[in-house]
């Protein structure tokens, strides 16, 4: 509830201040480190690869947005690019996994308690087996998410790595695992709504420097 000495619009300039704080923190390395990211996505697309996106929670929304935008543009006409947006649902693959745990009437293991664990583990690689199925050397990986300890991170990491894939990785943390072929935005912003906002600049500058070197024009910024 608001005191009587604070103004109406003081939580609204709280976040505004937040945000304004954090693009500035930002502005010394974050430029060079789309600039660097983008330039993998261009090689890989002159290399007749695909760009294949993921994310986590919130996070997911912009894989979703970058996929999109390749493929049919912001503000003008353009050719599609090969982009493809993994998705997180997983209830499917506990449901067809179910031939593969066994007998249930010789179970110790309730039926909920099965399902979990097969949710449980379905969650955990949902990723990892999207991209064994579609990911292919030349392709790069985008990977939004606030967190790097998930083991959805992990083993999509890992397996995009085994299929030659090159990945970015879009953070808040640091990925402290040597991974050939990894470009890493660490935003460190500490908090979750600040870390969406700078996700829709990050995936604008990423499709703006695509743009640009494929097409010869981007987004306007004048």
């Amino acid at each position: 509830m608001l005191s009587d000495e604070e103004p109406l619009d003081h939580s609204a300039r709280s976040l505004l201040a937040g945000s304004i704080q954090a693009l500035l923190d930002a502005a010394d390395t974050l430029p060079l480190q789309i600039t660097q990211a983008g330039d993998l996505l261009v090689a890989s697309l002159l290399a007749e690869g695909r760009i294949i996106t993921c994310g986590l929670h919130h996070a997911a929304r912009s894989a979703d947005y970058l996929a999109e935008l390749l493929l049919y543009g912001f503000d003008k006409p353009q050719p599609s690019l090969p982009a493809l947006a993994l998705k997180s649902e997983t209830r499917f693959l506990a449901f067809n996994e179910v031939g593969s745990a066994g007998d249930p009437e010789h179970s110790s293991v309730s039926p909920e308690a099965a399902f979990g664990a097969r949710l449980a583990e379905a969650q955990a690689d949902v990723f990892a087996r999207q991209i064994r199925a579609f990911g292919h050397a030349n392709d790069v990986l985008v990977l939004f998410s606030q967190d790097v300890s998930s083991e959805q991170i992990r083993r999509a990491v890992h397996t995009a790595t085994d299929q030659g894939m090159q990945i970015i990785i879009i953070s808040d943390e640091v990925w402290e695992e040597a991974s050939e072929g990894l470009c890493l935005l660490s935003l460190n912003t500490g908090k979750a709504h600040l870390f969406q906002e700078m996700l829709a600049l990050i995936v604008h500058g990423l499709y703006d420097r695509v743009e640009r070197s494929l097409f010869g024009s981007g987004l306007e910024t004048d």
